[in-house]
């Protein structure tokens, strides 16, 4: 079961750069038994990037996607699953504004999984896209303490009693948002949570669900009104179901926060998830004076440097437009509001530390260390957790990989110097949005 969804395509680029396909993948996880848990998988391509094939009257597509589940407690494949989509439409108008969205289901023990899902369009086999991440599976057991699940975003959640819609979960039809990304086009976040133990993990016969979105900075955002629900103890288990309008929030990244108390406000549980909102038609409610005193020192010369290093967290908007400005002032005035929009003073000394650090750690006869490969990584991602590098294996180019634990519930970056000149390329990474090559090895092998 298949649905279109008028969709954000244009992702802001600081945020995630996703693949040729434009792939993404998100997971939920409720309570099933005792012994296992409800895991749902759902996901979401691009329609302004697949290729077309007109017969029949309509504008064929055709997909195929490919969908591994590893136990990693147990180190054994739980789940391996492969499956076509084909469609038609009736013409493409829109298309840059409509995803194709699926939803898969799975019941499974708690533990730790690695999720890996590939997809491919069959009418080119160029483009394709892969996504790879952990989950923990947590036990929802019954007990004396309140349980919540986790926080699921989506398109639109609805009543319905259609059985047998992919959509359907306990008398709601659930369009699932696997992009997490509201705003210009997508102004209404719904959002589905489920609570458990409510008889035995709450005193007295009420209990209060309060809803906030949150900044990057864990503060609540005050264009957003504080929703405050009161519920009965009905159920032991209980379906929340609601909407936030983002449609006044300025591009950014935020946290829907949901904190369910009894009713003397003593907090039983709660959950935290962030989302992305693009709406390059709001403006930024920021204090941009703090960084402009500090970039005002600086010629124009240097704020051009600055900004180039800047790039890799810029959006190709903001870069057209810098190419524009004319004249110290207008630059000086932007690199204020660009690093305002970002964390202002503190981030802007945290990110040019990186390049620093990244000069002094990568720079080569060739270029300097911020825009290599691993200076990129770096900078953006910070400093891995751990390196295991590889100088001198038998039969094979010097390499590196990269651990970030902490990291889309842990990822690696693979650098290798596959010509020989001490320059080390990125040849693989398990983050989403970033180069995938799972034969990298080959790349590196002496000839």
């Amino acid at each position: 079961m298949k649905i279109l969804i008028f969709a954000l395509v244009n992702l802001v680029s600081s945020f995630f750069i996703e693949g040729k396909l434009g792939l993404n993948v998100d997971y939920a996880v409720f309570r099933h038994s005792d012994q296992q848990s409800y895991l749902e998988i759902f996901y979401s391509v691009q329609k302004s990037k697949l290729t077309y094939e007109f017969r029949n009257g309509k504008y064929n597509i055709s997909l195929f996607f490919r969908l591994d589940v590893v136990n990693l407690d147990k180190d054994s494949l739980i789940i391996s699953k492969g499956w076509k989509i084909e469609t038609g439409f009736p013409d493409t108008v829109g298309a840059a504004g409509q995803d194709v969205v699926d939803v898969l289901r799975f019941y499974v023990p708690a533990g730790r999984y690695k999720v890996v899902m590939k997809g491919i369009d069959l009418f080119n086999t160029q483009n394709y896209d892969s996504v790879a991440f952990d989950v923990n599976v947590p036990t929802f057991v019954k007990g004396d303490k309140l349980l919540i699940s986790s926080l699921e975003f989506c398109y639109s959640i609805e009543r319905s009693t259609d059985t047998n819609d992919a959509f359907y979960k306990n008398s709601f039809r659930v369009v699932p948002n696997p992009t997490a990304t509201f705003g210009q086009n997508v102004p209404v976040l719904y959002y589905y949570f489920e609570l458990y133990n409510i008889f035995s993990g709450v005193g007295g016969d009420k209990f209060v669900i309060t809803v906030n979105v949150l900044d990057n900075y864990q503060q609540k955002v005050q264009e957003v009104r504080e929703k405050r629900f009161v519920r009965g103890k009905v159920y032991d288990s209980a379906v929340e179901v609601g909407t936030v309008n983002v449609f006044n929030l300025p591009t950014g990244i935020y946290y829907l926060d949901v904190v369910v108390s009894d009713i003397e406000d003593k907090i039983l549980v709660g959950n935290r998830r962030k989302f992305f909102i693009f709406n390059p038609s709001v403006t930024p409610r920021v204090d941009t004076s703090k960084v402009i005193a500090q970039v005002y020192s600086l010629a124009e010369g240097e704020l051009d440097d600055e900004f180039s290093k800047a790039s890799y967290i810029a959006t190709q908007e903001e870069k057209n437009l810098y190419k524009k400005l004319r004249g110290i002032e207008a630059k000086r005035r932007f690199l204020g509001t660009f690093w305002a929009r970002r964390g202002g003073i503190e981030f802007r000394a945290q990110y040019l530390q990186r390049v620093k650090e990244a000069d002094e750690k990568f720079t080569t006869k060739y270029e300097p260390g911020w825009k290599t490969d691993r200076g990129r990584v770096y900078i953006v991602y910070g400093p891995p957790d751990e390196v295991e590098r590889y100088p001198y294996a038998e039969n094979m180019k010097p390499y590196e990989i990269w651990h970030y634990y902490s990291l889309q519930g842990g990822v690696i970056f693979v650098f290798g110097d596959r010509r020989g000149f001490g320059r080390f390329e990125l040849l693989h990474s398990t983050l989403v949005g970033e180069i995938k090559d799972e034969n990298w090895m080959y790349l590196l092998m002496e000839r």
